[in-house]
């Protein structure tokens, strides 16, 4: 080990003695750098085996009744007298001041030592959590870095078995010494909350348990990391705890797959203590927010709060909002009063939403997730893939998923599925039907939306039992989308005045969600008086914190030019589909009634 640059040559303990041989290798059986089966047994300097292992030696050395392996094992002590004094004794003197250097930082991780492991980044507070070490080792990196690598073992799921397994942590190299306490892993007899420590990792144990021995269940968490150990915290809202689908899906889950079975079976609360203790506090989930999957703290999950009243606040056609309000009543309540001549067809609800962007189609299918307290799953069609095969499977895993989370699948974009079929595209034709038979056996409830609905399948009419058309917005709609939407996005309580005025600018709903965003980040930097409250508000777009600050109409107006300049860009670059044309003559009637310069 190239720690420290010594002039002399390293050592190395050989034991060629076949009895010192067998009797080393009880002693060392939890020893996984060195080869306890060769001939000779070779240790070599800093001879961290023996230094784990000395208790063990004296023990040996006290109750064996062989005079031979006693005498050899005497040999040992000897050997650590005269090779290890000053090594033990400078371990000593650190440890008893409760501080380490990175060369001796193996003195304190032998084989089976319980750690506790911190900073996992997955919550705003430091996470806790216990393992065992299972071997640490040094090593020099390719880019010449040295690092001593280690290895952990703890309390598994990989979707089908619970059981052992390992993760690895590095400690790159540091300079002088460090509390040992202040190391992102160390043993647990160095913790001064070492008792409350274990007693919680217990308790987060047993709901690990629980969430391994649950098919899937649908929580809020406030973050999530897309790494094990590291790695950027996003902001997360509803997310589905699922091991089987993680271990099946995600391009992460080779990160615990090899398990070691505890046993034949197991139940719930069939782990003991030892093993409820080392249970990791990340469960994998997959993020209806963010639409993939990530690592989100066991204590951080907490029930959906639900927002059936978002039903009321739709700005459909009323007729039409009760004809789908009475639809997915009688479905919620009698799912499986009728099924068709084939068993476990034409069981579920099929929707189609077709009208322009921005209009209600998202917000139509999120009001009916919320009123049924069931999770929405958006899938865009354009995330699909490229290829007929590939958007074969991903379909097939959409409506899999839909199924086994009980959530309502809403399909965006979905004109390349809905379309006519043609004879002379065979594969087209091939994936139009999988979507119908999808659709057929499914039995829950799917939206699906487009922009071309005069342009679909006629397979697809049997197949959807209502159609709703959406039309741009008039200004009273969307007068009341700016009313509500800043009332619940920044606190801003528009007046009839302000809102109406609002209303004028041919905004649709996305849009006019879109500029309350951004005014609530320009409220936030306002209030906490950072630079960017001077610049230019194209900078904030950036910035995607929550923020709880209190929005003013005067943040609103402040960004309404840049937003509606950036649309007229877009159009002029036909980056975007705008129809109107008197956007900017709206934005300057507006600031005229208000002046605003």
């Amino acid at each position: 080990m190239d720690v420290k640059s010594n002039a002399r040559p390293k050592l190395q303990l050989e034991i060629q003695s076949d009895t010192l041989r067998r009797g080393f290798a009880l002693i060392a059986q939890n020893m996984t750098t060195i080869r306890l089966s060769h001939d000779p047994i070779i240790i070599p300097e800093p001879f961290m085996e023996v230094y784990h292992c000395r208790g063990k030696i004296q023990q040996a050395l006290k109750a064996e009744e062989s005079d031979i392996l006693r005498a050899e094992l005497q040999l040992l002590v000897d050997f650590q007298d005269q090779y290890m004094k000053e090594t033990i004794k400078t371990i000593d003197q650190f440890i008893s001041n409760g501080y380490i250097e990175f060369e001796w930082l193996w003195a304190i991780f032998p084989p089976g030592e319980l750690v506790v492991i911190e900073n996992v980044s997955a919550s705003d507070a430091p996470i806790q959590w216990c393992a065992i070490v299972k071997a640490f080792e040094f090593k020099t990196l390719d880019s010449g870095a040295q690092v001593w690598s280690l290895t952990l073992m703890h309390t598994g799921f990989n979707g089908l078995r619970l059981g052992k397994t390992e993760t690895k942590l590095s400690f790159p190299a540091f300079s002088n010494n460090i509390g040992i306490s202040r190391l992102p892993a160390y043993p647990l007899k160095y913790c001064k909350d070492e008792i409350w420590v274990q007693q919680e990792a217990i308790r987060r144990g047993r709901s690990y348990e629980t969430y391994c021995l649950a098919s899937s269940r649908a929580k809020e968490s406030p973050v999530g990391t897309p790494m094990w150990h590291a790695g950027p915290i996003w902001t997360e809202r509803r997310v589905i705890v699922d091991f089987e689908g993680f271990f099946e899906h995600s391009p992460m889950s080779n990160t615990a797959t090899s398990i070691t079975q505890l046993g034949a079976s197991f139940t719930l609360s069939s782990l003991s203590e030892d093993e409820l203790l080392t249970c990791p506090p990340l469960v994998p989930a997959y993020s209806f927010t963010s639409r993939q999957w990530c690592f989100v703290f066991i204590d951080d999950l907490s029930k959906i709060v639900w927002k059936p009243q978002i039903f009321e606040q739709l700005q459909i056609d009323e007729e039409m909002k009760g004809a789908l309000q009475g639809l997915v009543r009688g479905y919620s309540t009698h799912a499986v009063l009728f099924d068709d001549f084939i068993e476990g067809k034409g069981r579920g609800l099929v929707f189609l939403l077709h009208g322009p962007p921005g209009c209600g189609k998202t917000m139509t299918a999120e009001s009916i997730s919320e009123s049924l307290e069931k999770p929405l799953y958006h899938v865009s069609g354009g995330e699909l893939g490229a290829s007929v095969e590939s958007i074969q499977d991903a379909l097939e895993t959409a409506f899999e998923r839909a199924t086994r989370w009980d959530t309502i699948l809403l399909l965006d974009e979905a004109d390349a599925f809905l379309a006519r079929r043609d004879g002379a595209d065979i594969e087209r034709n091939s994936l139009i039907a999988v979507f119908l038979r999808l659709l057929e056996y499914q039995s829950g409830i799917v939206f699906l939306t487009t922009n071309r609905p005069s342009d679909f399948d006629p397979a697809f009419e049997s197949r959807i039992h209502l159609q709703i058309s959406f039309s741009r917005l008039d200004a009273s709609k969307r007068e009341l989308i700016w009313k509500l939407l800043a009332q619940k996005n920044g606190g801003c309580n528009l007046s009839p005045e302000q809102s109406k005025a609002l209303g004028k600018l041919p905004l649709d709903g996305r849009r006019i969600k879109n500029i309350l965003r951004l005014a609530s980040l320009f409220a936030a930097n306002r209030i906490q008086g950072s630079s960017k409250a001077n610049g230019d508000a194209g900078d904030l777009l950036v910035d995607n914190r929550e923020t709880d600050v209190v929005m003013e109409f005067g943040d609103i107006k402040k960004v309404l030019p840049f937003a509606i300049t950036r649309l007229e860009n877009a159009k002029r670059a036909q980056e975007e589909y705008i129809e109107t044309e008197d956007l900017p003559a709206a934005l300057a009637d507006l600031m005229a009634e208000f002046s605003l310069k």
